[in-house]
């Protein structure tokens, strides 16, 4: 995937509603997992956002979910890793749009 600007990953594409990134992480660190605009740099639109979740990639639990956001704050677990998710409400939504954990 190409990198969009302030350490964001994108833009995103066309034909899923669902898009993610996994990025490593220090255990114990508060980050936060964020859908920007296609740039990378500015909070994208919350209009066209589902819900945002972030999970362990590694066995899948589930460590923080909120509906209608754009940006979503969570804890990295003890493995380092974690999938930043975004899950739009329209199939083409995604080339509007840019993932960053930071």
């Amino acid at each position: 995937m190409r990198r969009s600007g302030c350490g964001s990953t994108g833009p995103l594409g066309t034909g899923h509603f669902k898009w993610f990134i996994v990025v490593s992480c220090t255990p114990g660190t508060q980050m936060t997992c964020q859908a920007t605009d296609a740039s990378g740099c500015v909070p994208g639109v919350v209009g066209n956002i589902g819900s945002m979740e972030v999970d362990d990639p590694n066995d899948t639990v589930n460590i923080a979910q909120q509906d209608n956001t754009n940006t979503l704050p969570f804890t990295c677990p003890q493995g380092g890793q974690v999938r930043c998710e975004a899950n739009f409400n329209d199939n083409d939504d995604g080339p509007g749009y840019s993932l960053r954990v930071f």
